[in-house]
């Protein structure tokens, strides 16, 4: 009985070839299966997705044109950034000039100019991105890094500079929530003032900012101003901060209504 097991076990062992023919074959019946399948789902699905992006762009165009930004391409973002550039090369929180995606969003000209942009960046063989709102600044303050503890892993990524000093305050639950880092501490006590960090206890955006020169960089967690929803959420949260911080850091703006 043992042996005629054995042998009906052996008839049906496959060879190394015959297990690469029957793949092939699954392969092929399966693709035959399912190319009528695709062919069906393909071209409306393809339709809706195409319309969806439409749709998805018109309507950023409309939220800009209805608060006074422009949208631009992002192939335009090197020129639209030029008088951010000096100071942008000295931050720690910029990744870049490169790798933009999707459009750009700016106001103002100048010193007065805003601009929120998204940047993939890659590493390790993953892509990521963050969104990045920069603007200018006329303080004269030191460079200032305040990011958030939920950002705890950019505080070890980043190289910091040796000049640069960790900045702990009389909140025990900011300090907690919140890492300061600046060239002079004795100084930043005065802009980070108690309007700026009950502004940030507050908030629930994830996100770093960094004075550097004469411009503040935000970077906010997430990628993607792909929706009226988010870049407004982005934008009225700048606005909030700006009216949060001392005059003399930056000057309250209205960014939500045309000039």
């Amino acid at each position: 009985m043992k042996n005629e097991f054995m042998e009906s076990t052996k008839s049906v062992t496959l060879t190394r070839g015959q297990k690469i023919t029957a793949g092939v074959a699954g392969f092929i019946i399966g693709g035959i299966v399912l190319f009528p399948i695709g062919f069906l789902i393909g071209p409306p699905l393809f339709y809706f997705l195409y319309k969806y992006s439409i749709q998805r762009k018109r309507n950023l165009k409309q939220w800009s044109k209805r608060n006074g930004w422009s949208m631009s391409e992002e192939d335009q973002a090197d020129s639209i950034l030029e008088s951010f550039k000096s100071g942008l090369r000295s931050s720690h929180l910029w990744p870049g000039f490169h790798s933009y995606t999707g459009s750009i969003f700016h106001r103002g000209d100048g010193d007065a100019r805003v601009v929120l942009c998204s940047i993939e960046n890659h590493s390790d063989d993953a892509k990521t991105g963050n969104d990045y709102l920069v603007a200018h600044h006329p303080s004269k303050c030191p460079d200032i890094t305040i990011i958030s503890a939920r950002h705890s892993s950019l505080v070890s990524k980043i190289p910091w500079p040796s000049d640069r000093h960790k900045v702990e305050f009389e909140s025990e639950e900011f300090n907690k929530n919140w890492v300061v880092m600046s060239t002079n501490p004795r100084s930043a006590y005065d802009y980070v003032d108690q309007s700026t960090i009950e502004c940030l206890s507050q908030t629930d955006m994830n996100c770093a900012i960094e004075f550097t020169g004469d411009i503040v960089v935000i970077r906010y967690d997430d990628m993607g101003f792909s929706s009226t929803e988010s870049l407004e959420k982005s934008v009225r949260w700048f606005e909030g901060f700006t009216k949060a911080v001392p005059d003399d850091l930056l000057p309250a703006m209205n960014l939500l209504q045309k000039p």
